[in-house]
């Protein structure tokens, strides 16, 4: 009986701890954030409390010095979701508290006062329940957004992360260009039959039914049209993608 109730706080501290994030669509993601940068990852250190010097960081640099994930990082009310708080217990010097990512830039779409050097440092979370983006891989190009808060760059899972040669052709455009937009129109979820019909003045309405093939996250863009209403807007491989769509939802009807 001990054993199972040990189990269930297990499980529902877990829970407790886990990272939430907001559907968005990379236009909106890359109007919240801070800065959006294609970057080299050239190293990467686990950062540790002063606490106990003897641990040593993942890589041969000097040790970092605290970041505490426990004060408010700017994804949460601000913009990203999720939450940001240090698990590690105080005086808990052998859990590490940030990873920090060493990056080289190579081309800056948003945030250039921010990125006053070729070379910067991101930190993140610790770990994937606090948000924490641990997974990049040295000597791979990245897509990287974020906030900046005090002297800290910072990612996390709510930001858009993702690898350069994964995004499409429409949202390196984006980047350098259409996703710019940011007071005209917003980008609002909606689920299919209780999406508007009618075109919003300063809405897009991105039906997450449709996300199985997501036509607008790929392929389109948000921005107000010659009658001020708010659209997508793509060129033929995001008409191709909705046509495809449509044929695949109207196959699965009975």
């Amino acid at each position: 009986m001990k054993v199972l109730v040990i189990f269930l706080v297990f499980c529902c501290l877990q829970a407790s701890l886990a990272c939430y994030c907001s559907l968005d669509h990379p236009q909106k993601k890359f109007c919240k954030a801070d800065y959006a940068i294609r970057g080299k990852i050239i190293s990467k250190e686990k950062v540790y409390p002063h606490t106990n010097p003897t641990i040593a960081p993942t890589s041969e640099t000097t040790p970092s010095p605290v970041v505490n994930f426990a004060e408010p990082v700017g994804f949460g009310p601000v913009g990203f979701g999720g939450m940001a708080e240090n698990p590690s217990l105080p005086g808990d010097s052998k859990r590490p508290i940030a990873i920090k990512y060493f990056v080289r830039v190579e081309k800056i779409y948003k945030g250039k006062d921010l990125m006053p050097e070729k070379k910067v440092e991101i930190i993140t979370p610790p770990t994937d329940s606090l948000c924490g983006i641990t997974n990049l891989e040295v000597d791979s190009v990245y897509l990287l957004s974020g906030r900046k808060w005090e002297d800290d760059l910072r990612i996390e899972t709510c930001g858009w992360i993702a690898k350069y040669d994964d995004l499409t052709k429409r949202q390196r455009q984006g980047l350098k260009k259409t996703y710019n937009n940011c007071d005209d129109c917003q980008i609002q979820l909606c689920y299919g039959p209780y999406c508007p019909t009618k075109l919003q003045e300063s809405l897009c309405m991105w039906d997450s039914s449709g996300l199985f093939e997501d036509c607008e996250g790929k392929y389109a863009h948000c921005m107000e049209n010659k009658r001020g209403k708010c659209v997508w807007n793509g060129k033929s491989d995001y008409k191709a993608c909705k046509a495809k769509r449509e044929a695949e939802k109207d196959a699965r009807l009975p």
